[in-house]
């Protein structure tokens, strides 16, 4: 029923708005004057049936009368007062000639450009302020709605630690602006979107730095920064969301690491972030990503899991996210990664690693971290040093446990335990197993013996063979993992 703006939520209520409403069509209205002024902004809805009505006018009251007052008045007063109230700033008349004729007012409404909405039968007039207040304040609610979101999103971008670039793209997503975050010497440090800024925003800061009148929104940035902002709309709350942004980064800026350390840390923040599953659908991810230097788009997804340090993929000029043990490598055409795993072992980085590719699907990415933990702590316990996380058949379940914080209490001696672990790293071969453990085969075949009657178990049983490998696999991960 009002004008509104999609991007604000906010609600602008007209003249034209009014002539719409349901409480006006029963009336039979017409326009006898200031037609071409249908789109004043109505704030309000005011019932006069006095001529000191223009003393108690702020502007924007739309004014409904029977006319009782003005039957009396001359030519002369019906001009002054049309005058003194279009001076005021009011919207428009509604007249409703119960008691007089509506042509005492057209004339003076025309000369002063003064709307003049006249009804052809009786209307109820608290039934029109009733429907016409309902949605100011309605309006007046999305607004606050609106004001309270964007500092909302603002402060959780400040809060997900992602830095000054996160938190640019951030304000850029909620604003559905262009934003420019630059030094004093227009070296820039973040901008939204994070390829490039258009043409008219361009234009705009040239026209600023021409001190030229210009759409574009700055504020001061302490220490020594400038942010810049383009939007679609310009109202009051985004000046505000600016205000806010300009508060937060600066707050952001202080609180960085040093200026080596912020692209690693602010990548390590999301993934941690990822890992924790609280960053945002996949467009958010590919956004918080570019935000932080790491284009996620239109490549394959590992997730990488080592045992030691994964620092050295930064280096490999790879798109990653890295922090400690885990990381997220965007890769295209050709690279093996199991390949890229198997070097850094080699290189003596890491000395076991855990894989898990979920296409190019951001959205997976916890699943994927989760996968290649689980498929690193199996390669540290079981070997081979780099193992994919869907190869990893009954040991997956095992090592689920074991990070799930499930310990399972060996119920083998360590004598008997390392027997085990001996047979199973050899396939079950007696042989290999006495030749690992540095005894003779019968001494092998005498600890068997004993294990199988103390235990009262068959360990030539297949199935038995099966569940034992699980144990020790479970016991061993346990170890690594505490």
């Amino acid at each position: 029923m009002s004008v509104s703006t999609p991007e604000t939520g906010q609600s602008v209520l007209t003249v034209a708005d009014l002539l719409a409403l349901e409480e006006f069509r029963s009336g039979e209205v017409t326009v006898a004057a200031g037609g071409h002024r249908l789109g004043n902004r109505v704030e309000w809805v005011h019932v006069f049936e006095t001529p000191a009505v223009s003393e108690v006018l702020r502007g924007g009251e739309f004014l409904l009368t029977t006319g009782i007052g003005l039957a009396g008045m001359s030519p002369a007063g019906i001009e002054a007062l049309v005058a003194a109230v279009a001076r005021s700033g009011a919207a428009g008349i509604g007249f409703e000639p119960s008691h007089a004729d509506a042509g005492m007012l057209v004339s003076a409404c025309r000369a002063h450009e003064l709307p003049l909405i006249v009804f052809g039968r009786d209307v109820r007039f608290v039934d029109i302020t009733h429907v016409v207040h309902e949605r100011l304040v309605s309006g007046e609610l999305q607004t606050l709605r609106r004001a309270v979101s964007l500092q909302a999103q603002l402060r959780e971008a400040a809060r997900e630690g992602l830095g000054p670039a996160g938190l640019v793209a951030a304000l850029g997503s909620v604003l559905g602006a262009q934003v420019l975050f630059e030094r004093i010497d227009r070296t820039r440090i973040a901008t939204s979107p994070e390829d490039g800024l258009d043409v008219t925003f361009l234009d705009a800061l040239d026209r600023q730095r021409q001190r030229l009148p210009t759409a574009l929104g700055s504020r001061p940035v302490n220490p020594g920064c400038w942010l810049h902002v383009l939007s679609r709309h310009g109202d009051e709350l985004d000046e505000l969301a600016l205000d806010e942004a300009a508060f937060l980064l600066s707050v952001a800026l202080a609180a960085q690491p040093p200026p080596e350390e912020v692209p690693a840390a602010e990548r390590a923040r999301l993934l941690q972030r990822l890992a924790e599953g609280r960053a945002g659908d996949a467009a958010d991810v590919v956004r918080r990503a570019r935000s932080v230097g790491v284009d996620l788009s239109r490549a394959a997804l590992w997730a990488v899991h080592g045992r030691g340090s994964l620092e050295r993929l930064e280096r490999l000029g790879m798109d990653a996210l890295v922090d400690g043990r885990r990381a997220i490598v965007a890769v295209r055409g050709d690279v093996d990664m199991p390949a890229v795993a198997r070097d850094l072992v080699r290189r003596g980085a890491v000395t076991a690693v855990g894989l898990d590719a979920r296409g190019g699907e951001p959205g997976q990415l916890r699943e994927a971290l989760a996968g290649a933990e689980r498929a690193c702590l199996v390669a540290a316990a079981a070997g081979p040093p780099v193992r994919m996380a869907g190869s990893l058949g009954a040991l997956r379940a095992v090592a689920g446990a074991v990070l799930a914080g499930e310990r399972l209490e060996p119920r083998f001696d360590e004598g008997a335990q390392r027997v085990l672990e001996a047979l199973v790293a050899t396939g079950w071969s007696k042989a290999a197993a006495a030749r690992r453990l540095r005894v003779s085969r019968q001494r092998l075949y005498e600890r068997l013996a004993a294990l199988n009657e103390r235990h009262a178990i068959d360990v030539d049983l297949p199935q038995t063979r099966v569940e034992l490998a699980l144990e020790v696999w479970a016991v061993r991960m346990a170890e690594l993992a505490e």
